[in-house]
């Protein structure tokens, strides 16, 4: 039995094919029982959909949540739901980070680690993300930087800042290039913060 679940190009909502998800065998809640007689290739295949699938289900519920806050208290009687909370954070992320500002080789967690930050800034971390193939743990830690402490006054971000890049530049000479290309960006980053709070 081939289950597949295909989003397919309708007029009424004036979108491309943009993803089909189709697994061979018997798909439940709690299994995926694949025919004996599958090849490696096919295999490979069904396990690469999944991995597809998986980083992309969050967006798929946030944008689906999103749409159906227009159906108010209605929408949170959906049956067989996770969480309304998990559903209403994901929605958030999604209204903040609209389909074209998305990286697809970044996870929805990345994502949500800058989703209330300026929209420039939040872009330019993703993109930095994303070319230096930042863990979500890595991005934490420079949104930590760029920002400064909670609570923080414009003063202490300046000077933070200003002790980072005084850091930076010492060290610069000791780094491997891939680090010093990081850096660099960063640096980028940290000259437009500064230029911010002290405005």
């Amino acid at each position: 039995m081939n289950h597949s679940l295909e989003i397919v190009h309708a007029a009424q909502y004036d979108q491309p094919v943009t993803y089909a998800l189709a697994l061979p065998g018997t798909v439940t809640k709690t299994a995926l029982q694949l025919p004996a007689s599958m090849s490696f290739d096919e295999w490979e295949q069904v396990g690469e959909q999944l991995q597809h699938a998986q980083r992309a289900v969050m967006w798929w519920l946030g944008d689906w949540w999103a749409y159906g806050e227009r159906y108010g208290e209605d929408a949170s009687q959906a049956s067989d739901l996770p969480s309304a909370k998990t559903l209403a954070n994901a929605a958030s992320v999604c209204m903040r980070i609209g389909p074209s500002r998305r990286r697809e080789s970044l996870s929805f967690s990345h994502h949500a680690e800058v989703a209330y930050l300026d929209a420039d800034i939040a872009d330019r971390l993703l993109d930095l993300a994303e070319e230096h193939e930042w863990t979500r743990s890595e991005l934490r830690k420079q949104i930590r930087i760029v920002l400064g402490k909670e609570g923080s006054s414009k003063a202490d971000l300046v000077k933070l800042v200003t002790q980072l890049m005084d850091q930076l530049n010492e060290d610069r000479h000791e780094l491997p290039t891939q680090s010093l290309s990081a850096l660099k960006d960063l640096k980028g980053l940290l000259d437009e913060v500064l230029q911010e709070a002290s405005a």
